[in-house]
């Protein structure tokens, strides 16, 4: 039976004293936290364990038969299921499934595969942190570890589907600081910085498309997969705002609101690749960047060729390092606006999360908010054409 047989049988059997849960258990809410039964196709079952249990809970008292409910590894395995069926909707991108594959052995490996989630506690949690810093993989990828079991979590969550009540992971399970990170790539040799001579170089040979992109990372601080997504309709070069054209494309990761002024020499570059090198029929709801066959890119692989091709160029140009491709121009703009002294306008044009930005409603720029994000834009003009 289907989830919505069984509550229509539910609804025949209102004398039925257990409930229908998406997780596909007979459920019972009692005093504000939910207690599972066992599944929905053994109802016989879940009903008795029902009658065991009710004099305990009822009377506030954890029951010695207990069903705890859902376990770590169901809970990835829904979870992973999820994952799936977005990305087939084309919600999520294919990489992002690789993001929660290694959950179910890290989570082996500490011994709680088969361990309730709600019995899970900080200490748990501190066992699978220990695991992740003994598997010697290195703290950029343990921070992407971390967040993903985090938003596993959260996605089975009170606030999520609902299978368990609120987890307490603990201070022991938090993700690595930026700065370790970066200490940790900097003694491997790994720098995800790009100076001025390797950009302006990459400027010189890029062909139309690609130069477009370059300015798009190190004026506006955008990643490849915001580059390939974002539409003419969010580059505001014929109807400037107080003089300065500037773009309003939300960050795909986040969808977190993002402003940024645009330079002189992006808004030509736009410009002359939009109409004289753009292999189609441009309408303002497009894409503002197509393949080089007139295709709209991927969500899930036309970042990925953005890269390769800028990878490329700086082969071509002598500048290949390790750690260095096109998502190090973002980083190599956060780097040159760090000493700007307006971190709201800064968080602005990244797309990080700021409370008083999240309290402006998405709208055009008023002239104070042009101001500043024009001081970050001439901030990194100015170090790039060295006219600081």
């Amino acid at each position: 039976m289907t989830l919505n047989e069984h509550r229509d049988w539910k609804r025949k059997h209102s004398d039925f004293p257990l409930t229908v849960h998406p997780s596909g258990q007979w459920s019972k809410r009692i005093y504000g936290k939910v207690y599972y039964f066992g599944r929905l196709d053994d109802r016989d079952a879940a009903l008795q364990l029902w009658l065991k249990e009710r004099d305990y809970l009822l009377a506030g008292i954890q029951p010695p038969t207990h069903n705890s409910g859902i376990t770590v590894d169901k809970l990835l395995e829904k979870h992973l299921s999820d994952v799936d069926a977005r990305i087939s909707a084309g919600k999520l991108a294919g990489r992002t499934r690789r993001d929660y594959l290694v959950l179910p052995a890290l989570f082996r490996d500490a011994g709680l595969s088969g361990m309730p989630v709600e019995s899970l506690s900080p200490i748990h949690f501190a066992m699978v942190a220990t695991k992740l810093e003994e598997s010697g993989r290195s703290l950029r990828t343990q921070k992407n570890i971390i967040m993903s079991t985090r938003a596993v979590f959260n996605w089975g969550g009170p606030r999520g589907m609902g299978f368990f009540d609120e987890i307490n992971f603990g201070p022991r399970f938090k993700a690595p600081k930026l700065k370790a990170i970066e200490a940790e790539q900097e003694e491997a040799g790994v720098v995800r910085f790009l100076d001025r001579e390797s950009i302006l170089a990459t400027l010189a040979a890029a062909k139309p498309g690609m130069k477009v992109a370059i300015l798009l990372g190190i004026n506006c601080a955008f990643y490849p997969g915001d580059t390939i997504a974002v539409p003419h309709s969010r580059i505001h070069v014929n109807n400037p705002a107080g003089g300065f054209s500037y773009h309003d494309f939300r960050r795909v990761k986040t969808k977190q609101q993002r402003k940024a002024v645009l330079w002189p020499e992006t808004v030509r570059a736009i410009k002359d690749y939009w109409i004289n090198h753009r292999k189609h029929p441009a309408t303002c709801e497009q894409q503002l960047l197509l393949t080089q066959h007139g295709k709209p890119y991927t969500h899930d692989s036309g970042s990925r060729s953005l890269v390769t091709a800028f990878g490329r160029l700086l082969e071509q140009i002598g500048q290949r390092t390790a750690g260095v491709g096109l998502g190090s121009l973002r980083h190599t703009y956060a780097t040159v606006v760090d000493s700007v002294p307006d971190q709201a306008m800064i968080d602005l044009t990244m797309g990080h999360t700021n409370k008083s930005v999240q309290k402006r409603t998405y709208r055009q720029l008023n002239l104070d908010e042009i101001s500043r994000l024009k001081v970050l834009a001439d901030k990194v003009r100015g170090w790039l054409y060295n006219q600081e």
